[in-house]
């Protein structure tokens, strides 16, 4: 994934913590409930609705599909878009 856009998405959810390009981040979301395996080229935890409404601006702007992720049965959805960035959102 380009630097530009991952700043932009680090910038979008207020610093590092909350987004992972680390190999290890990515497999961990590559799956759902069934085998089949998508690896997605980021992921990015916003916390707050403001940081869900600014990565999908940051998406937007630069044409990057986002899947949302939530009680891993997406998987489908991703299958056609292979290494598209998805926002996982968890709210505490």
């Amino acid at each position: 994934m380009d630097n530009t856009v991952l700043a932009e998405l680090r910038e979008a959810v207020g610093g590092d913590g909350r987004l992972s390009v680390a190999p290890e981040d990515l497999a961990a979301y590559a799956y759902d409930g069934s085998w089949a395996e998508t690896q997605p080229a980021v992921v990015v935890h916003p916390q707050t609705t403001e940081h869900v409404a600014a990565v999908l601006r940051v998406a937007d702007a630069r044409r990057t599909p986002v899947v949302p992720r939530g009680g891993r049965r997406d998987l489908p959805e991703r299958l056609s878009q292979p290494k598209a960035p998805f926002a996982s959102i968890w709210r505490e």
